[in-house]
């Protein structure tokens, strides 16, 4: 099938799922499109134990060719990123900047460690053998908390302000932290199975890594939105300020993987100079209104076709008797060291003073919201092959569907119930 035929076919199974979803399963739009494609695959491989081989390697070609690791790192990311920042509100972020650096640098940091340490000892229990190495490399891949699925989940999730700010934050900086990490781990993984070229940017020393990562993407960020700022403040016509807007992120993207700097960060820095600067400043209120709309449909339609598409790339993920029994390890395992890494964050920090929340309560919200989504699995889709490629991705394939599944539907209650009981206790 050619792209375009792919794509349209995409389109027609988001849009049937959509209306199913709304009329039957009732669960919120992003969390139904998965459940409803997971479950769709789900059918797919069982009809495939009953003998219908030809359909389930029309479905698996199908999967195969959209390439989900490329569609997300190298195309839809950047803009579900960009819509993301876009709407929130530059005052809101400073006021939290201690919390959210906290918890997107040290947090990260220690929970990649955390998770590493746990999921050795707990896969070494059962007999399932993991070197460090590697097991640190899944911490790097799986701590991070995926700022696709906490701003698609999590906004509709009913909680505070502050608190949505706090996620929000959190999620859109810790991504350079993680992708250093990432990097690191990941180059010595490749030496360690003795590959001398892996792609993964071996020769650069943590330092660089850091300032070429992460400084590289904010002081690109800031000249992409500054760039965008003047080109619309230069020009009055709507279309051609939606047109610079779209431009600037695709192509800005692009620059930024070509430079080897963190194009998500530069996104994220551009759309809070676009909308806390330029849409506040350059613009009308009334188009300020509908570049929000319109950014808000992007932001819908891709999260749609991105839900949808990571349900079907299960089909792809191999399933053993190893990895089912390390999968429940790995869930727990990453849910241990989040609690572990976020309770040290806030004790330093004393972040249940900011919130209305007290501190075992806060860092249980914590804990339970640090969402994970479809970036783990595409960045889990790009190691390279070897032995424990197979057992990483299972394991993180499955705290995904666990994250969006169970979490992603139970964060609002937790919250109102954690709000109930510290407002009695008051």
């Amino acid at each position: 099938m050619s792209g375009f035929q792919v794509a349209a076919l995409l389109l027609a199974i988001a849009a049937v799922y959509a209306v199913v979803n709304e009329r039957l399963t009732r669960l919120p739009a992003t969390i139904g499109l998965f459940a409803l494609s997971l479950g769709s695959a789900v059918v797919v491989a069982l009809c495939m134990l009953f003998g219908e081989t030809s359909f389930h390697s029309a479905i698996e070609e199908v999967v195969a060719s959209f390439e989900f690791d490329h569609v997300v790192i190298d195309g839809m990311l950047s803009f579900l990123l960009f819509a993301g920042a876009l709407h929130v509100p530059i005052r809101a972020l400073e006021e939290q900047r201690w919390p959210i650096v906290g918890l997107a640098i040290f947090s990260t940091l220690l929970n990649t460690l955390f998770v590493g340490a746990v999921t050795r000892l707990g896969l070494w229990l059962v007999g399932i053998d993991l070197p460090w190495v590697h097991a640190f490399l899944f911490g790097a891949l799986i701590s991070p908390t995926d700022p696709i699925a906490a701003l698609a989940i999590l906004s509709k999730a009913g909680l505070s302000k502050r608190l949505e700010t706090l996620f929000s934050g959190e999620s859109l900086f810790n991504d350079g932290v993680g992708v250093v990490v990432f990097t690191i781990f990941a180059s010595l993984a490749a030496r360690a199975a003795g590959v001398e070229s892996a792609g993964h940017g071996e020769s650069h020393g943590v330092t660089r890594l850091i300032v070429q990562e992460i400084g590289g993407g904010v002081a690109g960020g800031l000249l992409l939105g500054i760039l965008a700022n003047l080109m619309i403040a230069w020009t009055s016509e709507r279309s051609t300020h939606v047109l610079v807007t779209v431009a600037m992120v695709g192509s800005g993207y692009a620059a930024c993987n070509a430079l080897g700097i963190s194009g998500p960060i530069a996104m994220v820095l551009a759309g809070l100079v676009v909308g806390n600067l330029t849409l506040r400043k350059e613009v009308s209120k009334t188009e300020r209104h509908e570049a929000h709309v319109f950014w808000s449909m992007i932001d819908d339609l891709l999260n749609a076709l991105l839900f949808l598409m990571l349900g079907f790339v299960y089909l792809t993920i191999p399933l053993d008797v190893e990895i089912a029994i390390a999968a429940p390890i790995a869930i727990l395992g990453c849910l241990a060291s989040r609690y572990l890494a976020v309770t040290i964050t806030a004790g330093l920090l004393r972040l249940a003073r900011s919130y209305d929340l007290g501190t075992r309560a806060l860092v249980s919200l914590l804990t339970w919201g640090s969402l994970r989504g479809a970036l783990s699995i595409a960045l889990a889709l790009r190691l390279d092959d070897g032995p424990y490629r197979d057992l990483v991705l299972g394991m993180t394939a499955a705290i995904v569907a666990f994250s969006i599944l169970v979490q992603g539907l139970t964060i609002g209650k937790l919250y109102r119930r954690l709000a109930r009981k510290e407002s009695t206790e008051a």
